[in-house]
């Protein structure tokens, strides 16, 4: 059976393994993801505790979960910065508890700032929050049917005794919000994760279409970024009122400060992406104007190595008062190209203006 990688001697890890195993604790190795998941039952209570991190450059993380059937979300962590300048002025609004100490410590999101009080009426529920943090945990979320803990850096698995301890916190929190949510009315509006699923479909709708432009547009002469230098006439307004439109829309909840930030992100990257895509895919595929044949010499060539390689020659322009234009090509036509060699462009107008490469090769 696979086991973690392990950054301590051999004896801890034996003495957890065996700690696990005589817990009745199931675990296992997700290659994959170099992460690892441990699941048991304590005091009836099913938890999981998962090993990973997001990514390679992303720190690790330590998560203890206990499932939960509340349609609810909710997000604790330490009051940042960020989050106390955004409160103050007026951009985000944080539901308060009424317990002065607990609200300068912990900054509290929901959808619903009526279950949040609800939950955090009691004071042993803002004891528990209060022993979670100081287990080292940074995080406590409500989401996605799991009421979950999370300590950030951390990549080995909690001693049985803490394990425990977690748990016993997060079941008796889950058990008082769900005779809090019980109490209450219907939530209503979307849920951070929601705003945050919107914002990935958003990107890859984007990013998708610029991928779709790279592989299917052809060559344009002056090169892509001379387009996307030119399409940020229109990109740069559409971010604005996207902009606008975000902070009206958001201003007011909990999260407001942290939503925008991953949407504006978002936008940051999708809307130039987007609009760069939709331009040259226009530009060429509602062209209508005729082919233009042009005799070019060519002047040199040059190539790029990366993920991808990429080959270039220089033709001498057939511009009025051009100097020369550089234009991408295949490795083949790349290879047998020599300098002073007679290129035969054929070239179009572009919709927009944008003159495009049908095709070109030497001369026969």
């Amino acid at each position: 059976m696979a086991w973690w990688n392990f950054s301590e001697n051999r004896e801890r890890r034996k003495r957890l393994e065996a700690a696990y195993t005589a817990a009745q604790m199931k675990f296992s190795s997700k290659f994959w993801s170099s992460a690892s998941s441990f699941s048991g039952t304590h005091g009836g209570v099913k938890f999981v505790q998962n090993l990973g991190s997001a990514g390679r450059s992303s720190p690790a993380f330590l998560k203890v979960s206990v499932p939960t059937a509340l349609d609810e979300d909710l997000t604790v962590t330490r009051e940042s910065g960020s989050d106390a300048f955004f409160k103050r002025i007026g951009f985000s609004v944080e539901v308060q508890t009424g317990d002065a100490a607990f609200d300068q410590e912990f900054y509290l999101s929901s959808r619903s700032p009526e279950f949040i009080r609800a939950l955090f009426a009691p004071a042993q529920n803002r004891d528990v929050v209060r022993a979670l943090f100081a287990q080292g945990f940074d995080q406590l979320e409500l989401q996605g049917g799991s009421l979950t803990t999370r300590k950030k850096g951390e990549n080995e698995p909690l001693e049985v005794d803490a394990l425990f301890r977690a748990v016993e916190s997060l079941a008796r929190l889950r058990a008082t919000a769900q005779a809090a949510r019980a109490l209450l009315p219907p939530p209503g509006g979307p849920t951070t994760a929601r705003l945050q699923l919107i914002n990935g479909a958003v990107i890859v709708v984007l990013l998708a279409l610029s991928v779709l432009a790279l592989s299917w547009a052809r060559p344009v002469i002056g090169g892509e970024l001379l387009v996307l230098w030119d399409t940020l006439r229109w990109s740069v307004p559409a971010l604005l009122v996207a902009s606008m439109v975000l902070a009206s829309a958001l201003r007011g909840r909990p999260s407001a400060h942290r939503e925008f930030g991953a949407a504006f992100l978002t936008c940051l990257l999708g809307i130039p992406a987007g609009v760069w895509a939709a331009v040259m895919l226009v530009n060429e595929r509602l062209d209508v104007s005729e082919a233009v044949v042009h005799e070019a010499r060519l002047l040199d060539k040059r190539e790029t190595h990366g993920k991808r390689d990429h080959y270039y020659v220089t033709l001498a322009s057939w511009h009025p008062g051009g100097d020369s234009e550089e234009i991408e090509v295949s490795g083949g036509a790349y290879s047998s190209a020599r300098p002073r060699q007679l290129w035969i462009v054929r070239t179009h107008a572009g919709r927009l203006g944008y003159e495009w490469v049908e095709s070109l090769g030497r001369a026969r």
